[in-house]
């Protein structure tokens, strides 16, 4: 029965891709299994790497006997280890292939994610090693299980990256409150931005012509009579007769008579 979301119908791509990662989920932890079959060969490995290690001044051949002597331990304590590992993973990727049927856009991200965590560690034959070990010495139970778990991985990589099923997982992405369709994160980066519409422009609002206020005129003022000019009062002098160019005036004469009386009177005295 097809899964269906708010985005349709669900791809086949998406169906390959969670049945795919269910069945890398299962080699995850018979391969490491199969490792407990095939221990003598692991230690020939170890052996086999250790003597081609040359002797140096850092590493002397008392070193290199050492770590010979130790190669026993070292692979019985390996193993449980990658065990664990390939539980660890194969529960994660259980949950991975559940969430992608449910079409959950995260899954694809996730899925890449453990790829390369089992590749680069190295404890899970279900990484890019996996592969590589069809070309190797192994036991046949050891290169199958670890060829199928890597080859069911990649699968699973692949189908999950085509287009349909990258459209399927953005389309079920939840729409955030106040963001654009989409979602944000790294993608908002790379993704064209929106061309929002120009706003309208809005009319200038009619200016009304308010009447002119009269200017306050003030009351008229009564005029105050002009005032007479004092003239200060210059002593006359009077002119002078010569600068006028007139004779001065003559003191009148006394008559003869009374003079002569006058004399006539002092001589007689």
């Amino acid at each position: 029965m097809t899964a269906q979301s708010s985005a349709g119908p669900q791809p086949r791509t998406i169906q390959i891709t969670w049945i795919a990662t269910l069945v890398a989920a299962t080699f995850s932890v018979l391969a490491p299994a199969t490792y407990f079959t095939a221990r003598s060969w692991i230690e020939q490995q170890q052996q086999n790497s250790i003597n081609d290690r040359k002797i140096t001044g850092s590493y002397t051949a008392a070193d290199k006997a050492k770590d010979l002597a130790n190669v026993p331990d070292n692979v019985s304590k390996a193993l449980p280890i990658q065990l664990i590992f390939g539980l660890v993973v194969a529960a994660i990727l259980v949950v991975i292939a559940f969430k992608l049927r449910e079409g959950r856009h995260w899954t694809r991200w996730a899925l890449i994610g453990v790829w390369v965590l089992v590749t680069l560690t190295g404890y899970s034959p279900v990484g890019l090693g996996g592969l590589v070990t069809l070309g190797s010495s192994a036991p046949t139970q050891v290169k199958i299980t670890s060829f199928l778990g890597a080859a069911a991985f990649v699968v699973a990589l692949v189908a999950v990256n085509l287009p349909a099923s990258v459209v399927y997982l953005n389309a079920n992405k939840p729409l955030r409150t106040g963001s654009p369709a989409g979602g944000g994160g790294l993608g908002a980066l790379f993704r064209p931005r929106p061309m929002t519409p120009p706003e309208p422009t809005k009319p200038a609002p009619a200016r009304t012509t308010q009447p002119t206020k009269p200017a306050p005129t003030r009351p008229a003022q009564p005029t105050k009579p002009a005032q007479p000019v004092q003239r200060t009062k210059a002593k006359s002098r009077p002119a002078s007769t010569e600068s006028a160019g007139q004779a001065p005036p003559t003191s009148p004469t006394p008559k003869s008579g009374g003079t002569g009386r006058s004399r006539g009177k002092s001589r007689g005295r």
